[in-house]
């Protein structure tokens, strides 16, 4: 189906509203045979944006209702779709800390640390290396994600434990953490400054020791500028998803609903794109957040269609609106307690979670700009 405009109406027969905190409301009503639940988020009040980890790791599953208490959120909705491993398939970050990176042409939701500006659209995600000795910059290509190709330098930190090692034959350096993380000027990275506790090339991995640790293939050109590297010398990491300025938190999802007003789907007849339960996130063109879920797979609640989910969030107000896991998936948890009837009868554990926060992100520790990255 081509995009096409849809008209904003007031398609949600409203059965009940709700505030939950300042700048937060609940609402449930029916929508095309299906019951909806739906929370407003106005970003810019007390209530902030945050993304959750399934216990922190990119292996491994965790009840959304889980993320929200170890969060303190007072809602939470299931995210991204997992890989078999569990780990998101999108790019992913949390507090500042940069989980994953991804080849897939996904489209990501994310909302600046002071909750100013709102984001949704293919990220770019930009990693560079600069050396505190000469100034020196030089790019590197995925963070924990498989091992590097012959023209790459990868990065592999502890979420990626359990799943994704440095490699074997390569060329590897340690970096310890010297400090916590800060923005650069203008907040278009979030920076880390580490000391080189170890850089050599061997047939052993490197193993990360509470570090992060960078790799390259022996003879390639990562290989040369890493066995550049010398023991007790500084350097700084910076990633960013460029043009996004003062990102901290990003999670992603398929498809793209709705963009630049319009309903943006192709022409689908898999089940996956027929009635089914639905999450899913949109921002409204005066940036209020919308989190919703959709039942389905009942009698009472047949699910959307994403043509029916795409429309139901313009008839909402959104001009933006992406697609989460969905089916069994399909959770909202509200002041600690699942509002939605998950489709399995229970609640799954999923690999993420997007959360509403009363307050300030007190585990978000990003200093202001310095000049001085070295």
């Amino acid at each position: 189906m081509p995009s096409e405009r849809v008209p904003a109406r007031t398609g949600l027969r409203t059965s009940r509203a709700r505030r939950i905190a300042p700048g937060v409301r609940y609402t449930t009503g029916r929508f095309d045979h299906s019951d909806i639940h739906v929370v407003r988020v106005d970003p810019r009040r007390r209530a902030t944006i945050d993304t959750a980890l399934s216990q922190n790791r990119l292996v491994g599953r965790e009840r959304t209702s889980r993320m929200a208490r170890r969060h303190r959120a007072i809602v939470a909705i299931n995210g991204d779709f997992p890989l078999l491993d569990g780990r998101p398939s999108q790019p992913f970050a949390e507090d500042g800390d940069l989980k994953t990176t991804s080849f897939a042409h996904s489209h990501n939701f994310a909302v600046s640390a002071d909750e100013r500006h709102e984001y949704m659209d293919h990220p770019v995600e930009t990693i560079m290396v600069r050396e505190a000795s000469s100034g020196d910059p030089w790019m590197l290509d995925r963070w924990n994600l498989d091992p590097p190709t012959p023209a790459e330098i990868a990065v592999y930190s502890k979420p990626g434990e359990g799943l994704e090692r440095p490699p074997r034959l390569a060329c590897s350096a340690r970096l310890e953490p010297l400090s916590g993380r800060r923005w650069s000027e203008g907040r278009a990275s979030v920076n880390r400054r580490f000391e080189v506790e170890a850089a050599r090339c061997r047939a052993r991995r490197m193993s990360l020791q509470g570090g992060v640790v960078i790799s390259a293939q022996p003879g390639t050109d990562g290989a040369i500028l890493i066995d550049s590297l010398s023991r007790g010398e500084r350097i700084t990491l910076a990633w960013s998803m460029f043009g996004w300025r003062g990102v901290a938190d990003t999670m992603g999802g398929w498809p793209v609903l709705v963009h630049e007003d319009r309903i943006v789907l192709e022409e689908c007849h898999t089940a996956f794109c027929q009635r089914q339960p639905r999450t899913g996130v949109g921002i409204t063109s005066r940036g209020k957040i919308l989190l919703v879920v959709a039942d389905g797979r009942r009698s009472s609640s047949r699910g959307l269609s994403l043509q029916q989910f795409a429309t139901l969030f313009r008839s909402l107000g959104a001009v933006e609106a992406l697609n989460f896991d969905g089916g069994g998936s399909s959770t909202m948890v509200v002041r600690g307690r699942v509002k939605n009837r998950p489709a399995a009868g229970f609640e799954r554990s999923v690999c993420c979670a997007l959360l509403v926060l009363p307050g300030r992100d007190r585990k978000e520790r990003i200093a202001a700009p310095s000049s001085n990255l070295g």
